[in-house]
């Protein structure tokens, strides 16, 4: 008797399992009509959804449509845009797990979640039959696939986006639901655990934020959740366009922070723009990090999550530090910019090698060193087509390093105080008539600028060129 109960405790469980990913899912994923009625007689606060009522309507056009786009390929992805391999892989899963097509609900691609948690609820439904028929290895091999489900796409990524949900929902019946979804898959994440910590596994690793960048790394990066480690929605973009009185419309888009990033960049308000976004970044950083104090579960998700955070942080710290901003006029009252070592001659090739010289004597001194060279014309003419026809960035690779273009105007002075403001030491290459030689520009730190002379007075006989001279200007 008592297994027979046992059995039909794992039943009932099961189908209730599969009926609430149902529900939820297509909540999620289809606006308020009155079909909907059945689905939420039993939860109240869920009612409104089954209403015609043109208001929420409208309040699902804005809050799932535009706001708060609800795929796994936008919160994971590398650049924040729905598609790319994210979907391939989730319908991967389904194929393999004979699931079927996914329902054509209006918003709904493989990877949103709310089929996402259609599929977890037949893979439930599928469990509960298997349990039914007294066929357990069926049951717990849709218990397994429930639990891939989980590591692979749900768990890793659905909460964060229901939590944006939440925040921009509050007010309406879409709050209620973003509340019961996000519960419904926390409580099955620590049921199935999915991503625990385990003495042994490896350590928990995340891309690097980027070291310095133009306006399009720096709006790519904190447009990507699962790189910046935090949604930041369009009321956290319009409070920091606002704050620096860049305009911002109430019906803005995301997407058009970039252009709030140029205009700081050309204003020289970049540092203030970070700063003014590290507190919603803070705030998704200590939500991660208390998830993963208290999910056992899916600790490993969340740490990750709570370092990506970090990450956006140490690189809104650096960009708020850079003198980028800062003008020919605050250099004249006692702030120095970077040493410049010129390379200067007649043939291209001897200046590279000079060049080269140069910097490997400079990393003695352990110091941040970058180059600055024209483009060949024919790369430049290249680039220059491509950027014009709309590339949003230019990838040149070789077997060995890796560059990245994007359209960047303004006098190259200012392009380097924006982009090597950290960089202690700028080596220029720049054609001239004569032998190569080597100059040290009467600029920068006085005591780093001694170094630096020092370092090179003697590149006469061994660069086999003029030797090392302070220059005026």
């Amino acid at each position: 008797m008592t297994t027979t109960t046992s059995v039909l405790d794992l039943v009932e469980s099961a189908r209730r399992r599969a009926r609430l990913a149902a529900v939820l899912g297509r909540l999620l994923a289809e606006e308020p009509r009155p079909e909907l009625a059945e689905l939420v007689a039993a939860v109240p606060e869920l009612a409104p959804l089954a209403e015609p009522d043109p208001a929420l309507a409208a309040a699902f056009e804005r809050l799932l449509i535009r706001e708060v786009p609800l795929h796994e390929s936008v919160f994971t992805g590398p650049d924040g845009r729905r598609g790319g391999p994210t979907v391939a892989a989730v319908s991967g899963f389904y194929d393999r797990h004979e699931l079927g097509a996914p329902p054509r609900w209006r918003v709904a691609g493989p990877d949103h979640v709310g089929v996402e948690l259609w599929a977890y609820g037949a893979l439930c439904a599928e469990e509960a039959s298997g349990w039914e028929d007294q066929q357990p290895d069926r049951a717990t091999r849709a218990v397994e696939a429930e639990r891939e489900l989980l590591l692979q796409h749900l768990a890793t990524w659905a909460e964060v986006a229901i939590t944006a949900l939440a925040r921009r929902a509050t007010g309406t019946a879409y709050a209620a639901l973003a509340a019961a979804a996000g519960a419904f898959v926390a409580a099955e994440a620590e049921r199935l655990r999915p991503a625990p910590d385990h003495p042994g596994l490896p350590p928990v690793e995340v891309a690097p934020a980027p070291r310095r960048g133009g306006p399009g790394p720096l709006a790519r990066w904190l447009l990507a959740p699962g790189r910046c480690g935090a949604y930041l929605d369009v009321d956290d973009l319009a409070g920091a366009a606002h704050a620096l009185g860049i305009p911002w419309r109430p019906s803005d888009p995301r997407s058009r922070f970039r252009e709030v990033i140029d205009s700081a960049t050309d204003g020289g308000d970049l540092p203030a723009l970070a700063a003014a976004l590290k507190l919603p970044v803070e705030e998704w950083r200590d939500a991660h990090a208390r998830n993963e104090a208290e999910r056992e579960g899916n600790r490993r998700a969340w740490r990750a999550w709570r370092m990506r955070a970090e990450e956006s942080m140490r690189l809104l710290d650096r960009v708020e530090r850079s003198r980028s901003a800062h003008s020919a006029e605050s250099r004249a009252e006692g702030e120095f910019g970077s040493v410049v070592v010129r390379v200067r001659g007649a043939d291209a090739l001897e200046r590279e090698h000079a060049a080269a010289k140069v910097i490997d004597r400079l990393r003695a001194l352990e110091l941040l060193v970058a180059v600055c060279s024209d483009l060949p014309a024919d790369l430049s003419r290249g680039m220059e087509t491509l950027l014009a026809a709309g590339a949003d960035a230019v990838l040149l690779a070789s077997d060995t390093s890796t560059a990245v273009a994007w359209r960047d105007g303004g006098p190259r002075v200012e392009r380097e105080q924006r982009y090597l403001a950290d960089v202690a030491v700028i080596v220029r290459l720049e054609p001239a008539t004569g032998a190569t030689r080597v100059e040290v520009d009467a600029q920068g730190e006085p005591e780093l600028r001694d170094r630096v002379f020092e370092a090179l007075a003697d590149f006469g006989t061994r660069l086999d060129a003029a030797e090392p001279t302070r220059t005026t200007s």
